[in-house]
């Protein structure tokens, strides 16, 4: 005898309502704070973590925005992130969020999600133990470069050249003061005392110069938010960019922009 659908897709019901039940279960034994966040900005889905990072009861996050919420870990509006993801589908990066016992080190993920041609964005928050703990750069040379724009940007010196060959290939990671001796094959000591007697600067201020030469680039031929500028030089977080820049510049990357695109229109 056949068996009768009807029959099996009733008696499946209250298996699918479990098996929802049981997947928000798991959902909220996570340690990341987990949002589901619609175009608008409106939360439609928060975890047990999310709750706890960000003190507030579940049902008073879905009665809100993003941007409301003034969250510290998003630096840019969320009108900024949404048009990333779109972009992008997926983005990543590291901020700082200050609490009353330390700074906590956070890496943010938001992942560009769609469910019944509704568009989602799903942001991951992971703490991470170390600011160091995501570290593995693939630091291999960038034929994307424009080597036209800095040809004069690097002195010209034999003995410096794989120095700031290394600078220009991946100054657009996270790369530090030790990965530039590594790759040079100098102990970092001897790399810092080399470069500041031949051109009287740092490796660090050669590495922040040469980004900030790309986010003056950036700021005025493009439309790129300040965040989309900060990630793509080797920021990981878009305040820190911002401070650096207007302590180079003595005016933020926001109102220099301002100034120099009304200067060139």
């Amino acid at each position: 005898m056949l068996s009768n659908p009807t029959c099996n897709f009733i008696n499946s019901q209250p298996q699918l309502t479990e098996l929802n039940s049981l997947t928000h279960h798991l959902i909220n034994q996570v340690t990341e704070a987990i949002f589901c966040v619609d175009a608008q900005g409106h939360f439609q889905y928060v975890n047990d973590a999310a709750c706890d990072l960000l003190d507030c009861s579940k049902q008073s996050l879905l009665q809100t925005i993003v941007d409301d919420e003034n969250i510290n870990f998003l630096p840019e509006s969320w009108s900024e992130y949404w048009i990333l993801i779109q972009e992008k589908s997926s983005i990543n990066f590291q901020t700082e969020l200050a609490t009353d016992r330390e700074t906590e080190v956070l890496n943010i993920t938001i992942n560009f999600l769609e469910h019944n041609h509704e568009g989602y964005g799903c942001i991951l928050v992971r703490p991470l133990s170390q600011r160091t703990s995501q570290t593995s750069l693939k630091l291999v040379p960038n034929s994307n470069k424009r080597p036209e724009r800095t040809t004069s940007f690097y002195p010209n010196s034999s003995q410096l050249k794989p120095i700031f060959e290394f600078i220009e290939n991946n100054y657009t990671e996270p790369i530090s003061l030790n990965d530039v001796a590594q790759a040079v094959g100098y102990s970092p000591a001897y790399l810092t005392n080399l470069v500041k007697r031949k051109t009287h600067k740092t490796i660090i201020n050669w590495i922040l110069e040469r980004r900030m030469l790309e986010a003056r680039d950036l700021l005025l031929n493009t439309q790129d938010s300040i965040t989309k500028i900060a990630m793509s030089i080797g920021f990981s977080d878009a305040y820190y960019f911002s401070r650096r820049f207007s302590q180079l510049h003595e005016i933020s990357p926001k109102h220099w922009r301002q100034q120099h695109q009304m200067q060139s229109a």
